[in-house]
C-alpha cells in the first residue's frame, strides 16, 4: 500500500480538513481491517469535477446519490424486483441511445422513476438521448398507464431545476403514463423532507457537490410512495 501512495499526498475533507501522508496511510489501512462491505462507485456519466484553487478538483455523483436513495425506497415498501439502471457511454452511439434490451426490460416495468441532473435549465444530452429513443414505443403507447416519477438536482438553488420535471413529466405524458409527485408539503408534518418545497418532484441543491441528507431522504421518500402505489398493482419499479 505505501508504494502507491505519494510521500506528499495530502487529502481534503469537507469536516476535517486536509489530512497527511501518515493520516491517509492509516485510515487506509484502518479500512481494510474493518469488517465492511462497504463500497463507493462513482460513475463518470454522473461525475462533476470543480476546481479548487490551491488544491486540486472535487468530483461529485450526486444523481447517482439520489438514484441510490430512490432504489433503496421502492425496496423499503416493495418486495418486488427494481431495476436500476445508469445510462453509459457504451448505451449512446453517434448521438443515438442503442440499449434496446434496457428499453424492452422498461416496458415489463409498472412504474418508472427518471433521474436527471438539470444541465442549461434542462435534462442531460445523455437522457434526452435515452428519451428519443422511447418514441418507438410511443406509436403504440406500450408504457401508458404505468406510473412515473422524477429528480433532478443541480448546483444553485433554483437553477430552473422545475423545466427538468417538467420535461420528464411531460415525457411520460406522451406516453400515457400517470404523474406521481411528492404529498410532503415543505415545512409541515414531521417528514423533514422537500426542504426545497417542490412537491412535482425531487428537487436536489448541491453547491458543493455533495447530497443534501434531506434531499437523499426526499428522494428515498419519493421511492417509497411509488412503491406503495405500484404494490396495489403487483410487479416491480425501475430507476433509469
Amino acid at each position: 500500500m505505501k508504494a502507491m501512495l505519494s510521500q506528499d499526498l495530502e487529502f481534503y475533507h469537507d469536516k476535517v480538513g486536509v489530512t497527511n501522508y501518515e493520516q491517509n496511510l492509516n485510515a487506509t489501512q484502518n479500512m481494510f481491517n474493518s469488517d465492511t462491505d462497504l463500497q463507493r462507485e462513482l460513475l463518470s456519466e454522473f461525475t462533476e469535477v470543480h476546481p479548487v484553487p490551491g488544491y486540486g478538483a472535487i468530483q461529485t455523483g450526486v444523481t447517482h446519490a439520489l438514484a441510490q436513495a430512490v432504489s433503496q425506497g421502492v425496496r423499503l415498501n416493495n418486495d418486488k424486483p427494481v431495476l436500476s439502471h445508469a445510462i453509459q457511454g457504451c448505451d449512446i452511439v453517434n448521438g443515438r441511445f442503442i440499449n434496446s434490451k434496457l428499453i424492452e426490460r422498461l416496458r415489463q416495468c409498472d412504474g418508472l422513476i427518471f433521474g436527471s441532473p438539470t444541465y442549461m435549465g434542462g435534462v442531460a444530452a445523455q437522457f434526452k438521448a435515452f428519451a428519443d429513443a422511447t418514441s418507438e414505443l410511443w406509436s403504440e403507447q406500450q408504457w401508458a398507464g404505468k406510473l412515473a416519477a422524477g429528480f433532478t438536482c443541480g448546483s444553485n438553488l433554483n437553477g430552473d431545476q422545475s423545466m427538468t420535471l417538467q420535461y420528464i413529466s411531460i415525457l411520460a405524458s406522451q406516453h400515457g403514463m400517470l404523474w406521481v409527485g411528492l404529498d410532503a408539503p415543505q415545512g409541515f408534518g414531521e417528514r423533514r423532507v422537500n426542504r426545497l418545497g417542490c412537491q412535482f418532484g425531487v428537487t436536489a441543491h448541491a453547491p458543493d457537490g455533495k447530497a443534501h441528507p434531506e434531499d437523499l431522504a426526499t428522494a428515498e421518500y419519493l421511492g417509497r410512495r411509488v412503491a406503495t402505489l405500484v404494490s396495489h398493482r403487483g410487479q416491480k419499479v425501475s430507476v433509469p
